[in-house]
């Protein structure tokens, strides 16, 4: 299985700051992780663009959302932060 980690804020959010999820693909990932971060994607199932996806510290648009994940695979998730 997959590990999900989660930095910054969403490991509060989330309540751990990594996990196992059993999921074939990035977007079963994705759609799974959304359950508790639901500004993770919109209302079409899309990344909103608020997190930055890695799947083994590469950007995930880069593999696609139908990329089939390995066991050993590593996916980060953190926020994008502003300043101003």
């Amino acid at each position: 299985m997959p590990i999900v980690k989660y930095i910054a804020n969403l490991k509060t959010r989330v309540g751990v700051d990594q996990e196992k999820i059993e999921a074939r693909t990035l977007r079963e990932v994705i759609s799974k992780v959304s359950e508790k971060v639901p500004d993770l994607v919109d209302f079409d199932g899309k990344t909103t663009g608020l997190y930055v996806i890695l799947v083994n510290d590469m950007d995930h648009r880069l593999l696609g959302e139908e990329y089939i994940l390995g066991d050993n695979d590593v996916i980060t998730i953190l926020p994008v932060i502003h300043g101003g």
